[in-house]
């Protein structure tokens, strides 16, 4: 597996974890066998541990050879994610329709994603 690959791979996983409010529910509610504890950590793993800022920029981009949709669709998440207020509880979170609306783009994320890589979870 190359570099890029791998990167995908780990940009995948994090969106996918976005998308996926089953995984959130029992992550942020102290359930031990997920990875991430906490929304906090959901997005860290996309913006620190992926650098998925880095992953958008056009230098990345190129070498990444996935299509112009995807960049648009994944930038589109981003740019919701920046705007994201959080509210003080995990449920608010979950139960907060911009919220949501970030969970319904990342799932979009993902099937072009699995659609172009074929990535499967």
């Amino acid at each position: 597996m190359d570099e890029f690959t791998a990167w995908k791979q780990m940009v995948y996983n994090a969106i996918f974890s976005i998308a996926d409010l089953d995984f959130q529910k029992n992550a942020w509610f102290n359930n031990a066998s997920e990875l991430s504890s906490s929304f906090v950590e959901t997005i860290s793993i996309l913006y620190d541990d992926s650098f998925f800022v880095k992953f958008l920029e056009a230098d990345s981009w190129k070498f990444l050879k996935l299509s112009n949709k995807l960049h648009e669709e994944m930038s589109a998440l981003k740019n919701m994610i920046d705007a994201y207020n959080e509210p003080e509880s995990h449920k608010a979170i979950l139960e907060d329709p911009n919220w949501l609306a970030i969970v319904f783009q990342a799932r979009k994320v993902i099937l072009l994603f699995d659609e172009e890589i074929k990535y499967k979870g």
